[in-house]
């Protein structure tokens, strides 16, 4: 496309030529007016991104006459005059300048592998434009160095487990150090993003233990929890049962343990507590209670042997 109008614009001012020098001379053959056509064809399309240049939205030029600043050009067409103009491109979009991996030394004597990124623009006035090709000579690579350079002094002053629990601190203190430094070349700093911190294989594997076990301690947490949860609620429900669904649900809990396919039974001393303890809540003599509880606990001596009784006969 773009030689495409690198032809027509040959043919376009080679005709004017032409028709210039036929006023004067007062005729052409057609023989001149093809070598004329063709020489002004042949120079703008082997010229065309020297000294004929289409600048996109996104592009400025930054132009130097005779190698002093002259103007900063674009969007649009820009003709440079031949011999006596020249231009530097400026891309005005984000770029994504990748900090290669380094290896960096923890104040504890830890190796640290670190890869980073810095996203970088030029601001789009003049000013900027213009400072970002004459104060400095690149400043993404310019942008790259002093990122490392601060890396390597932060990394320097941490352990290295306080460098894995700051990695959004150094970014921000990053972002803060190199933004003041690209005001000066117009370089708007966006962000600076560390992507990866990789630490020796066998702190690697320590680090995965650890976090095993705190998964594991979280769990027994939780079990803990949901177990003291559950007496809490069993305790609340006892407390407001009385004496006889508390004898009931304990005669029923002997019964289950007599049906079993164990060939014997120990009868709890709870079961003498837990008469006395109902008895201890009945009115009337002593002789009375004694005579209650001694029926409960022959109630259920009795009917756990005639479980047993049953099994042997089966």
């Amino acid at each position: 496309m773009e030689k495409d109008v690198a032809i027509f614009v040959g043919l376009v001012l080679g005709s004017i030529f032409t028709i210039i020098i036929t006023y004067f001379m007062g005729w052409l053959n057609y023989g001149v007016i093809a070598l004329i056509l063709l020489a002004f064809v042949l120079f703008f399309y082997t010229q065309y991104g020297k000294y004929f240049v289409e600048l996109k939205e996104y592009e400025r030029a930054v132009v130097f006459t005779r190698g002093r600043f002259s103007k900063v050009a674009g969007p649009g067409w820009l003709f440079l005059i031949p011999g006596l103009q020249s231009y530097t491109l400026v891309d005005l979009r984000t770029h994504e300048v990748d900090v290669e991996p380094q290896e960096v030394l923890s104040k504890n004597g830890v190796p640290l592998t670190v890869d980073a990124i810095i996203y970088l623009r030029v601001k789009d006035d003049v000013d900027s434009i213009k400072k970002a090709i004459l104060e400095v000579e690149d400043y993404a690579r310019a942008s790259v160095d002093f990122v490392k350079a601060r890396l390597r002094n932060e990394i320097g002053k941490m352990d290295w487990e306080d460098v894995i629990g700051s990695i959004d601190k150094i970014n921000k203190k990053l972002h803060e150090e190199l933004s003041q430094v690209t005001k000066n070349w117009g370089v708007e700093v966006e962000k600076v993003e560390i992507k990866e911190i990789k630490v020796p294989p066998e702190i690697e594997k320590s680090i995965k233990e650890k976090e095993a076990a705190e998964r594991e301690k979280r769990a027994r947490i939780e079990r803990a929890e949901g177990v003291k949860h559950e007496l809490l609620a069993i305790k609340d429900a006892v407390e407001k049962m009385d004496d006889r669904v508390l004898s009931y649900f304990y005669m029923e809990t002997l019964k289950k343990m007599a049906e079993g396919k164990a060939s014997k039974i120990i009868i709890p001393i709870e079961v003498s507590k837990l008469a006395e303890a109902i008895t201890s809540r009945i009115g009337g003599t002593n002789k009375t209670k004694k005579e209650i509880e001694r029926l409960l606990l022959k109630e259920a001596e009795e009917d756990i042997l005639k479980k047993l009784r049953r099994k042997k006969t089966q």
